[in-house]
């Protein structure tokens, strides 16, 4: 028996191009790597857009947070107190000397206005998007007191010095809510 011929494979010539099969593979694979980056490009997009809009609100309520903060950290002695709504506390400026700080709630936001004395209130929105803020102040006993001065204190010269520390929690619109402790100088232990 004789056993079939297998012919060799025809060899292409040097300057002969390429095969239509082999430009449409070509083709075919370019659009596959083409697709599958726009779609990592456009999940990136997406990504980025989703995450800018929190970045931006947690440095609005990482810079309302320091404020605060700094606001309590400089309270002059006997200054704080509470008020429907807020608080308030003196602090020295350099510029303008004493200045009345006041935080309150107004249409969804939390305003820090600032007094000089001359009688007109400079309006800052802290905080945009609160729904509620409770405050409670530290006594020198270690206990949280709804108001300060606590109910009961007389005003006189032995009057309660500021409190330890202030407190806030605020409650998000969005939901959540954030907290900040505040301690102050230069409080009674």
């Amino acid at each position: 028996m004789r056993q079939p011929r297998h012919r060799p494979a025809a060899r292409r010539e040097p300057q002969s191009g390429v095969t239509l099969v082999e430009l449409l593979v070509a083709l075919v694979i370019f659009a596959l790597i083409g697709a599958a980056g726009f779609t990592l490009l456009d999940q990136v997009a997406r990504v980025d857009r989703l995450t800018a809009g929190r970045v931006v609100r947690l440095e609005q309520m990482q810079r309302a947070m320091a404020v605060l903060s700094l606001d309590f950290a400089t309270a002059q002695a006997r200054s704080v107190a509470s008020a429907p709504g807020g608080v308030s506390l003196q602090r020295g400026s350099d510029a303008a000397g004493t200045v009345t700080v006041r935080y309150f709630l107004q249409g969804g936001a939390m305003v820090r206005a600032l007094d000089a004395g001359s009688g007109e209130s400079m309006d800052q929105t802290a905080l945009g998007g609160v729904g509620a803020a409770n405050w409670l102040f530290l006594d020198g006993t270690g206990i949280w007191q709804s108001q300060w001065p606590p109910e009961g204190a007389t005003v006189s010269l032995a009057a309660p010095q500021n409190p330890r520390a202030v407190a806030v929690t605020l409650v998000l619109a969005a939901g959540g809510s954030l907290r900040r402790v505040a301690v102050l100088p230069g409080t009674v232990e």
